[in-house]
């Protein structure tokens, strides 16, 4: 049960899931570069130390960063 200054896992996991909608639908994110934030956020799940609250704030860091870095190779302009 959520407390009064922290809400329920499964909330945590609704708002990763709309900061990454929100991000694809204003542009930020290309969807290469959503497939490796999620393949990282997976790949951190997976050692069972990942609290909903912590990849709900990895997801939206992530997300957020990808604006600021250069085009390469692999990443076209967003």
């Amino acid at each position: 049960m959520g407390t009064a200054y922290h809400s329920e896992a499964e909330q945590y996991r609704t708002y990763e899931k709309r900061s990454i909608e929100k991000a694809i639908s204003e542009g930020k994110v290309a969807s290469e570069d959503l497939e490796f934030i999620k393949m990282f956020l997976a790949e951190a799940d997976s050692t069972g130390d990942l609290s909903p609250q912590r990849k709900f704030k990895l997801a939206c860091n992530l997300v957020n960063a990808v604006q600021y870095l250069p085009p390469g190779p692999s990443r076209g302009p967003v």
